[in-house]
């Protein structure tokens, strides 16, 4: 087990899209929502409206499409240039297969008699499924974030030290 997890695996595709005239952005997210399966069209959309020439902005989905523990962090990053009247995409995908760590509870029972003047004390451990506070869900996501900041960042050879996962 490592980093509170009993097992991680993942596969990571990244797809760019170039310079799309603008005019075919919302048909190509639409393709991307039913492509993906993602669970909701109306907030996707909503996040990648409002856009500007200045900055990437990012809209991200971690889910399980067949709700079977296996996860995917999808991730799209969109800007426009009204110059140009385009819009570029990168969307980082990460079809991830994890299972939290269990916590572990250590029990002690004591039996005395006489007073206590015998005394028997045993110890065991049990695994407990781990139950994933919101806290720690937010982590999750925050760290699926910085994977694909990283996976988009290697693809434009940008080197961010920090984010150096692997």
């Amino acid at each position: 087990m490592q980093a509170g997890f009993k097992h991680f695996d993942q596969k990571t595709r990244i797809l760019k899209v170039l310079n799309m005239p603008a005019e075919r952005a919302t048909e190509f997210v639409n393709a991307i929502i039913m492509d993906y399966n993602l669970p909701s069209q109306g907030s996707f959309m909503l996040g990648l409206t409002y856009s500007d020439d200045f900055a990437w902005d990012y809209v991200e989905y971690l889910y399980s499409p067949d709700q079977n523990g296996i996860y995917r962090s999808l991730t799209l990053f969109k800007n426009g240039d009204s110059r140009t009247n385009t819009a570029s995409f990168y969307i980082v995908d990460i079809n991830a297969d994890w299972e939290i760590a269990p916590d572990l509870l250590i029990i002690e029972k004591r039996k005395s008699r006489l007073g206590g003047l015998f005394e028997k004390t045993t110890q065991s451990i049990e695994y407990v499924p781990h139950t994933l506070t919101f806290d720690e869900a937010t982590r999750l996501k925050e760290f699926f974030t910085l994977l694909a900041i990283d996976k988009m960042a290697v693809t434009l050879g940008i080197k961010i030290p920090a984010l150096q996962l692997k």
